[in-house]
């Protein structure tokens, strides 16, 4: 039994533990975003060696003993089954990785197990394979040591150092340093070099006043390689991550002394932990770890499943953490809120700006802004379009595209549109220092630490070999402005990256104790160089992240690509739109009113978050401009051009991609300007060439003589609408009746649909249980204050289900839902405005609902009322929410109701109700006196006729 549970913990560290281990040391960025210690590495180590292999080897032993007595005593049957199972799951990823690309993932499952199955055999026959196995329990202590203090990891566990020598200076200046994420210099600029003052006016204006280094160049293409290089000045080292104790002589600890630091770093641990607070170092252990398990989990499924079993998953290559946005597995509400925050730049944002006071001391203040980098969620407001549901920063949409040229072209519109955020960024950053009277007294430097490329064809994000995108990712925007600096200056200087801190050194009359590989750009003593240096990701070495030090000529190649290019497609100067792109963009702008649409049409859309348009807010920071979905059909081609209408005008044109023979997809970005509070309408039409001779005579302002359409022919689609949902409140407050948008009342009735949902970060899972028919109920639906969210069907269910004697909803045993809400985020009350009810064939109820382990009260929020009023000679039920009227159809239901004075006031009830055409009992009944809605009354199922 020893050496059993020996095995286990072998297999299951090798299945478990290894893979992850491998990941993480090479991933060090990792750990660093999720603000790990020295303590925290300890304990993750731990864990994934000892704490998950030990727990499945405990369960194992535990059922082997249950097992006892019907199997006997040593059938190790279960044993050889886990044996197989952990053999398959070692040798997935082998597959995956040899030939993950070329064999359906089903198929390379099939293979593992196959194979694992082989090897429970070949374990079970001979002795020395056995043997073998125990051998290899050294693993168990060589994974931890390995991860600990052989691998990259071992610089994480030394406590950061600060310089014993800072910097001597001889000025009393603040500091700003905003460093952009992936914000090429190419997005910014015109084809004269200038900034581009009509899509970005702060940026423009700051270079009218600062010293404008236009042949900028980062040394690396990635974050965890760049930053260092801008707070150290040196050029980075393969194998030393970004923390202070490989860099202890950096922009922080050289300032530590003479400036108060506001820091915030999302990705590295450059500013040692005593000096700077901000970030995740601020949250207690248990929520770090939390944090990590949470993101481990779909690292792990995307580290071993094959890619097509893993579409659905959210993606772990956007960022370093809170991959699923709200990290499920978070026992505490509020704890997401926190994850949620820290990944929004506009709270974070808004956190460093009020750090900027004039508090008679200077102040260092440093932001890594992870805009315009992905996910690409925001408009150049700062309003947020999209979810990290989405998966937003995929280039191609979550899959192959069927036009790469126009899956490019949309992601760059969507680069465009954020680099725009960061340009109110920026903006907003030199109102502050204005009104704290901070600006003729301040350094501020503003770049990025490497750029990002959009042409087809190439990486997005390492250098290609051809160069062809070194101008995209090499060139990064370089603006300092000197204390008093008033008048701008434009430069084409060799300047890289690891130039910044030596020159804010130099302007601020300090030295560094060590020296760098920078130069001071303003040191008249200084040659410039001749050469750039970049070290670029190595794809051929065995080691991950190894880079190769490559060097290029001053000039960069193809450095005026993406800006003829976002010319071509976006226009140029005061004409420039970037949402008027795509096929047939001459259409944009044109009322639906004004163009001859062909009356019928074999097509539908299916819009993705159809119930978002219904209730806009304007105010609230979120707006749905990402219109999404599919479109299907009859005779439905492999390509289609699509014009998107918002409130009957035509706001963006698109093209389908990823045909298959029921559907294609679409998305398309609309600007927020083309919503209003309150519901909107989205239409989508399908635009072809060839069977109309001109299209309409007026534009959307009215003005007649439509040009530039002749020959088009555009189709409706119907927009197949999502059922929503609402609530009527009883006289006492409580929840009554729910009211469908298909005109269908279900009446509150306590227990005819049993069920329960808890929440996890974003993720809410339970079942809903239709009791009355012993079936899983038909809907579940979630609502926020009151006001419809979302609605899940379950059913109606096709397998009958056995009735669970127990009436405790969390001991229903039936198939649980589970579904995401990415953009919800609980309040101070605790998540008490979220409630969810299940819906029966006629009836409902509300479900059980804990986001920690406590029931929650009263029916809060919003609600709509319900009143007998009669129409056209009919009566019936009208809804005052959009209204909605519900004819009372004649017969079908017979029964008799006595009403009698309560005792206390109020009224009493009774009677007796059938329904003659389904033979059965109703379940409730709603009363209405002097024609309003004032509760509902449960009918009580009898057995007799």
């Amino acid at each position: 039994m020893a050496i059993r549970a020996l095995h286990t913990l072998v297999l299951a560290a090798f299945a478990l533990a290894q893979p992850l281990l491998d990941l993480l040391s090479r991933n060090v960025e990792f750990l660093l975003a999720h603000g790990l210690d020295r303590l925290d590495l300890l304990l993750l180590a731990l864990v994934l060696t000892a704490g998950i292999p030990g727990a499945i080897a405990l369960a194992k032993w535990a059922l082997e003993l249950a097992l006892e007595s019907v199997l006997g005593p040593r059938s190790g049957l279960l044993h050889r089954v886990t044996v197989a199972l952990l053999v398959t799951v070692i040798l997935l990823p082998v597959g995956v990785r040899a030939v993950g690309r070329v064999v359906p993932g089903w198929l390379l499952v099939a293979v593992a197990a196959a194979l694992g199955v082989a090897a429970t055999v070949a374990y079970a026959r001979w002795a020395k394979l056995r043997r073998f196995v125990t051998v290899a329990s050294v693993a168990l202590l060589v994974f931890p040591i390995h991860f600990l203090f052989i691998s990259p990891v071992r610089e994480v566990l030394n406590p950061p150092t600060v310089a014993d020598r800072p910097a001597d200076l001889g000025s009393e200046s603040s500091v700003v340093v905003l460093v952009f994420d992936g914000l090429p210099l190419s997005t910014l600029v015109d084809e004269s070099g200038a900034i581009d003052r009509h899509r970005f006016p702060h940026f423009a204006a700051l270079a009218d006043e600062a010293h404008f280094f236009r042949n900028a160049t980062t040394v690396a293409e990635t974050t965890a390689f760049a930053i260092p290089a801008i707070v150290s000045g040196l050029y980075p080292v393969w194998d030393r991550p970004p923390t202070s104790a490989m860099y202890p002589q950096n922009l922080f600890t050289l300032f530590a002394e003479t400036h108060d630091l506001n820091v915030f770093e999302p990705l590295t641990r450059l500013c040692p932990r005593e000096l700077c607070v901000a970030g995740p170092a601020r949250v207690s252990r248990g929520e770090r770890l939390a944090g990590v398990f949470s993101d481990l989990r779909l690292i792990y499924s995307h580290a071993v499943l094959p890619a097509d079993l893993t579409r659905k998953l959210p993606g772990v290559s956007a960022t370093w953490r809170d991959f699923a946005n709200r990290a499920p597995g978070d026992s505490r509400a509020w704890v997401g809120l926190l994850r949620s925050r820290r990944s929004d730049m506009r709270w974070v944002f808004s956190e460093f700006l009020a750090r900027i006071v004039d508090g008679g001391r200077p102040s260092l203040h440093f932001l890594h802004a992870n805009v315009p980098h992905g996910p690409y969620k925001y408009l150049p407001s700062g309003v947020e379009y999209a979810t990290a549901a989405i998966h937003p920063n995929t280039r191609k949409h979550g899959g192959d595209p069927l036009d790469v040229d126009w899956a490019e072209t949309q992601a760059l519109q969507r680069h465009l549109l954020q680099v725009g955020y960061a340009d109110t960024m920026l903006g907003a950053l030199r109102a502050r220092l204005e009104r704290e009277g901070l600006t003729d007294q301040t350094l501020l430097i503003v770049t990025a630490d490497h750029g990002m490329s959009f042409k087809p064809g190439v990486w997005s994000r390492e250098l290609d070999r051809e160069l062809r995108n070194a101008g995209d990712l090499l060139l990064v925007p370089l603006l300092i402005k000197l204390p008093g600096q008033h008048e701008g200056r434009e430069s084409d200087r060799n300047v890289e990256t690891i130039d910044i801190l030596p020159t804010l050194m130099h302007v601020l009359g300090g030295h560094l104790p060590d020296p760098v590989d920078g130069r001071a750009l303003f040191d008249p003593t200084v040659t410039p160089r001749e050469q750039k240096v970049v070290y670029r990701k190595n794809r051929e070495s065995p080691i991950g992240g190894r880079r190769t030090r490559v060097v290029l000529p001053p000039d960069i190649p193809h450095r005026n690509d993406t800006v003829k290019r976002i010319g071509d497609l976006f226009g140029r100067g005061a004409d420039g739109d970037l949402f008027d792109v795509g096929p047939h963009r001459e259409l944009v702008g044109r009322s639906v009113s004004a163009l001859r649409v062909e009356s019928e049409s074999p097509f539908v859309a299916h819009l993705k978050g159809r119930s978002d348009y219904d209730d806009i807010d304007t105010a609230s920071g979120w707006i749905p401009a990402l219109v999404r979905g599919t479109v299907t059909g009859a005779g439905l081609p492999a390509a289609l051009d699509l014009a998107v209408a918002v409130n009957g005008v035509i706001r963006a044109v698109t093209r389908s991609f990823e045909p298959t023979a029921e559907s294609v997809r679409f998305v398309a970005m609309v600007p927020e300007q083309a919503f209003r509070d309150g519901p909107n309408s989205v239409e989508v039409f399908v635009v072809r060439d060839g069977s109309m001779d001109s299209i309409g005579s007026m534009d959307s302002t009215g003005s007649t003589g439509l040009t530039g359409v002749t020959g088009l022919s555009i189709l409706p689609t119907s927009v197949r609408p999502a059922v929503t949902y609402a609530v009527a409140k009883a006289h006492d407050g409580t929840l009554a009746v729910v009211v469908s948008s298909e005109g269908r009342l279900f009446p509150v009735v306590r227990n005819a649909v049993r069920g329960q949902v808890i929440r996890r970060g974003e993720a809410f899972t339970g079942g809903a249980f239709d009791v009355r028919r012993s079936r899983v109920a038909e809907v579940v639906v979630m609502f926020e204050a009151g006001r419809f969210r979302l609605a899940h069907p379950l059913g109606p269910g096709r397998s009958k289900i056995r009735e669970p004697e127990t009436t405790h909803p969390g001991q229903i045993a039936i198939p649980q839902f589970q579904l995401s809400v990415p953009d919800l985020a609980p309040d101070e009350r605790g998540d008490a405005r979220i409630r969810f009810v299940g819906l029966s064939e006629d009836a409902a109820s509300e479900l059980g609902y804990r986001t920690h382990f406590r029931l929650l009260g009263a029916w809060p929020g919003h609600s709509v009322e319900l009143a007998i009023e009669e129409r056209d000679g009919n009566e019936g039920i009208a809804v005052s929410s959009g209204g909605a009227w519900i004819p009372l159809a004649v017969g079908g239901v017979r029964g008799r109701f006595e009403v009698a004075a309560a005792d206390g006031g109020g009224i009493e009830v009774s009677g007796w109700a059938v329904d003659e055409t389904r033979r059965s009992v109703p379940p409730a009944a709603l009363v209405f006196v002097d024609g309003r809605f004032v509760g509902t009354v449960a009918i009580a199922r009898r057995r007799s006729d």
